[in-house]
């Protein structure tokens, strides 16, 4: 029997662990091979696609390889291809296909599974399975209604923001003017895209959280706020809570979004800082870094307010990939319930 035969041999006998890193989603075989994936898993319905993989091994491998993407049990596409891989060298394959049509409100799993056969007598031995979700690419749809009845406004004097929801055909008021802001009650406030936010600014954005308002501030330019849990909110009310999230708080919104592979590199350019300037005061600025920080919220428990900054790019990776605007709205379902 033959290295690769014996290899796979093994391989049937083993379990196959599945393991969710920030890259992608491994199979990690007990001896060296590895095999990942390096496209998003959420993708536009009715859409021409290429998902791509590679394989990693540290002994010599030889065999067809089998990729399979399929609804259920109907089979989208089927790559197949003999492989000659050298010890410690890495290939990589794609797979193209064509995504199904969805309803609005659907959202469709696909599944990929990655087999390898060492002759044409052996059974396929599956060492990659990834779970792929499609979606229809007007998530507001059948919600207009819904997102209509919102007291919502988007104070936007960049102008970026409000171009992407007139492009969605999103009915959502703008203004240019803070004070419309600080002076009418909404009950969500955005902040728009490249928009600065000095610490004045911040300071009444809280405020308005504290009374019970929802305030998302989209991937601000600047943000400076100066924060004391303290003395924040009303006297008798429960303190407001402070967290930090890397991007794994996109998949606690909902675990079908993609948390890592819809923007252009591993990090965006701006993240979140926190420092503290005595034991009562906490300052919170956006800056040009890589920290993994992308996320921040101020909870307040009494009133349910809360104020969420986020410098993930939503705006021009819109027509890209899903995320974004699924993000978006998973965001503003967030507001109805109490936290």
């Amino acid at each position: 029997m033959t290295e690769n035969h014996l290899l796979l041999n093994i391989l049937r006998l083993m379990i196959v662990s599945l393991i969710l890193a920030p890259a992608g989603i491994h199979a990690i075989l007990p001896f060296p091979l590895e095999v990942k994936s390096t496209s998003t898993t959420t993708i536009f319905a009715e859409s021409e696609h290429r998902h791509h993989f590679r394989i990693a091994t540290m002994k010599p491998l030889s065999g067809d390889l089998i990729a399979r993407i399929a609804a259920g049990n109907r089979t989208l596409a089927l790559f197949e291809e003999h492989i000659d891989i050298s010890a410690s060298a890495t290939a990589s394959f794609s797979i193209p296909f064509k995504t199904p049509a969805v309803k609005p409100g659907i959202i469709q799993p696909l599944d990929l599974t990655v087999s390898l056969a060492g002759s044409s007598s052996a059974d396929p031995v599956e060492i990659f399975c990834q779970r792929l979700w499609i979606f229809h690419r007007d998530i507001f749809a059948d919600k207009h209604e819904w997102l209509s009845g919102l007291n919502i406004i988007l104070y936007d004097p960049a102008g970026k923001t409000g171009r992407m929801f007139a492009e969605l055909s999103l009915p959502i008021p703008k203004t240019a003017n803070f004070n419309v802001i600080s002076k009418n009650k909404h009950d969500i406030v955005l902040t728009g895209e490249n928009t600065d936010l000095n610490e004045k600014m911040t300071s009444e954005l809280l405020k308005l959280a504290a009374a019970g308002a929802k305030i998302l501030c989209l991937d601000p330019r600047k943000f400076q706020l100066s924060f004391n849990p303290a003395i924040e909110g009303k006297d008798d009310a429960l303190p407001p809570s402070l967290h930090f999230y890397e991007r794994e708080r996109i998949v606690k919104l909902d675990k079908r979004l993609d948390a890592s592979l819809w923007w252009d590199s591993g990090l965006p350019d701006k993240s979140i800082q926190m420092k503290t300037t005595s034991p009562e005061t906490i300052n919170i600025n956006v800056k040009k870094s890589k920290s993994p920080w992308v996320w921040c919220e101020i909870h307040f428990p009494d009133c349910h307010g809360r104020l969420i900054v986020t410098t993930l790019p939503l705006s021009d990776r819109m027509d890209r990939n899903p995320t974004p605007r699924y993000l978006f709205f998973a965001i503003l379902k967030s507001f109805e319930q109490r936290e």
